[in-house]
């Protein structure tokens, strides 16, 4: 049976690996404290902010899911999408500025 390695990035959440490093993380950090990262990923999966008001409308109404999304967003400046280099980025960008302009955020 062949073997395989196991990697533990020493990172405390999955942005700093998507950004390159803790380091780069923090740099861009202290550029724009306010940014709320997507991945191609997220947004397919629609664990996007709009993703994620248009599974809570069914429950809650759309005023309130509405309220709720910009609630827990209302500390965050900036939207930014993270190109993994995986998909096709035109669309996935179209949903973020669709994320950033809903939102009232900058891209």
């Amino acid at each position: 049976m062949r073997q395989q390695g196991l990697l533990i990035p020493r990172c405390h959440d999955c942005i700093a690996l998507f950004r390159g490093s803790p380091s780069r993380y923090q740099e861009v950090f202290r550029e724009k404290p306010g940014t709320y990262y997507l991945t191609p990923g997220w947004v397919a999966e629609k664990k996007d902010p709009l993703g994620i008001l248009e599974e809570y409308v069914p429950r809650y109404g759309r005023e309130t899911a509405q309220w709720v999304i910009e609630e827990d967003l209302k500390h965050y400046t900036h939207i930014a999408l993270i190109d993994t280099g995986v998909e096709k980025m035109a669309p996935i960008r179209e949903r973020a500025m669709e994320n950033a302009a809903v939102l009232k955020k900058q891209l």
